[in-house]
């Protein structure tokens, strides 16, 4: 049974149609009588339904309205409208709008009303099954989107790659030449920085996330913007399709867009470290894995690997350091300790090195005091 909403601002009208023919004969069902635009327009957003026939002169909104605003919003909505004999120019601008049929009310018989219930399930049948057809199409596309992105994450962390997402990045064209950066998140500069929960800073990256993909796909139409579900402190930038200097000459435009929408928006403190321009199946991963341990270190958001690959890293070579502290946690040193804390902080700081040895080494102290106080 198809749906059928009626509207009429004449009640003898309204009353006519409803009971002019068999509806169930012709597979129909009434849900609903409307007076007025508005009415109208409410009823056929909660309602739903599959055919309305719409007086095109009505008060609060017209007839014309409701089927513009309804083309836009429901589109698989088919209508017959009802007319007077001086309304011919405002019924032929209904069919530029796609309804099926006009009928003059002054001249309604049940023949010609089962003639455009006809029409209208037929055109609500076609209108279903490409509306299907492009909500099919609508979940491939976002399918194939999620499929990208998660190629893009493992390749550019330089993880193993399944042979359908190798297959997918060449089939785009990525391996044929990319531009790949780092996008790094500073919240320390917030006001309420210290007050966060992880919930609030999610919640921020996202913002910034989807503000970031608005402003690249500006720059690079072939992009993916990418990041670790458990990180909130990098986005990882793809972009494919693009020659070396075109990505190097727009790289640089967009560092400066994002950092200056970023402080007015989010107020995050943004930057771009580009890792550089690449052909093949090689992945850029040491050259992230370098790039945040150098913003790590040097606090830079702003960075190009060729421009900083002198930077040396070197070991704090504290590792000795674990006996010396069993040994004052042992003795109940106090001052010791604190001594001994006040040189591990000054060698941290002052010897560039890469932040996994630094949370080693806290992990290492952590399991020392541990068990020696536990001993």
């Amino acid at each position: 049974m198809f749906k059928v909403l009626v509207a009429d601002d004449e009640p003898i009208i309204l009353s006519g149609v409803k009971h002019l023919i068999d509806w169930e004969q012709n597979n129909c069902v009434l849900i609903g009588a409307t007076s007025n635009g508005a009415e109208t327009l409410e009823h056929i957003t909660r309602l739903k339904p599959d055919i309305v026939i719409c007086d095109i002169g009505m008060p609060a909104g017209s007839g014309l309205d409701v089927l513009r605003k309804t083309s836009e919003e429901l589109p698989e909505i088919v209508f017959i409208m009802l007319t007077h004999h001086g309304e011919f120019e405002l019924a032929r601008e209904s069919l530029r709008f796609k309804a099926v049929e006009y009928l003059l009310k002054n001249q309604l018989e049940a023949e010609d009303l089962e003639k455009a219930l006809v029409l209208a399930i037929k055109e609500r049948e076609k209108r279903g099954k490409l509306n299907r057809v492009d909500m099919t199409d609508e979940y491939l596309r976002l399918k194939r989107q999620d499929m990208l992105e998660s190629a893009a994450l493992r390749f550019l962390d330089g993880a193993d790659m399944l042979a359908a997402g190798t297959a997918l990045l060449e089939e785009t064209g990525v391996f044929n030449g990319f531009g790949a950066a780092l996008i790094p998140l500073d919240y320390s500069t917030l006001p309420d920085y210290g007050d966060m929960d992880g919930a609030a800073k999610m919640k921020l990256f996202k913002w910034e996330q989807e503000i970031a993909e608005k402003i690249i796909s500006a720059f690079f139409k072939n992009m993916a913007l990418v990041h670790h579900p458990d990180s909130c402190d990098f986005l990882r930038l793809l972009c494919w399709n693009v020659t070396k200097n075109e990505w190097e000459e727009k790289i640089a435009l967009l560092r400066d867009k994002l950092i200056t929408v970023s402080a007015q928006i989010t107020q995050l403190h943004t930057g771009i470290l580009a890792a550089g321009f690449f052909t093949g199946t090689v992945s850029p991963a040491s050259r992230f894995a370098f790039l945040e341990d150098y913003h790590y270190w040097t606090g830079e958001g702003t960075a190009r690997f060729d421009g900083i690959q002198g930077f040396e890293f070197r070991r704090s070579e504290l590792e000795c350091a674990e006996g010396e502290l069993a040994g004052l946690i042992r003795t109940r040193n106090v001052n010791g300790c604190m001594f001994f804390f006040d040189k591990i902080i000054e060698r941290i700081n002052s010897v560039p090195h890469r932040k996994i040895e630094a949370l080693m080494l806290c992990e290492s102290f952590q399991h020392i005091i541990s068990v020696t106080l536990s001993s």
